[in-house]
């Protein structure tokens, strides 16, 4: 039987752990590139929340973001199967790099400037992905995206991934979502299950 509260009560907390949720707003909408500038620019549109009290009014808001070339990466696959990828990054752009506005075309929801930001994928293919950090500068859920990372995944590229992609425009679709890593206090099931645990191994010392 103690056995079988410390495994249930491990079960507790892990699933609860797992369970938890991450603020999140995700987006759909479209990539260029300007090769004669090196300017990167996504405007999209948020067509779902998770976890997020004051929800923004999704139809009709409006997410911008640019960011400037700085150099290349060849990146060779390091086994027998992996495909060699070109890796792009950007630094930032003047002012905000990224800005959300709700669907009231009035409230700020979110302004940003990138840390870092890499738009990488597999020579030969047409598919990548956008990697970067955000630092929150403005806006209503600032609280929340204080400290967050973005993710986006661009489909259908009008041209290829290769370390030469970058001397001619380029565009494409473009969906993805920003997720919000700020640490936050174990909910509850968590606490009653590392509570069942201590217990379980109380009661094993005391025998």
């Amino acid at each position: 039987m103690k056995n079988l509260t410390k495994v249930f009560g491990l079960f507790i907390a892990l699933t609860a752990s797992s369970a938890q949720a991450i603020p999140t707003l995700f987006f759909d909408g479209t990539i260029d590139y300007q090769a004669n500038n090196g300017e990167l620019l996504v405007s999209a549109g948020l067509t779902q929340t998770v976890d997020i009290a004051s929800a923004p009014t999704l139809l009709g808001s409006s997410m911008l973001f640019s960011a400037l070339f700085d150099n290349v990466e060849n990146l060779s696959g390091s086994c027998f199967f992996c495909v060699a990828s070109t890796k792009g990054n950007f630094v930032s752009n003047v002012l905000d790099d990224l800005t959300i506005i709700d669907g009231d075309g009035v409230t700020v929801l979110l302004t940003a400037n990138f840390n870092n930001l890499s738009l990488e994928g597999s020579n030969g293919g047409d598919r990548g992905e956008i990697v970067g950090l955000l630092d929150a500068t403005g806006g209503s859920l600032m609280s929340i995206f204080n400290s967050s990372n973005l993710f986006a995944l661009q489909l259908g590229l009008n041209t290829t991934f290769s370390s030469t992609m970058y001397d001619s425009d380029f565009s494409g679709t473009i969906d993805g979502n920003i997720e919000s890593h700020s640490v936050s206090e174990p909910p509850l099931l968590a606490l009653l299950g590392i509570g069942m645990l201590i217990a379980g191994f109380t009661r094993k010392t005391k025998i």
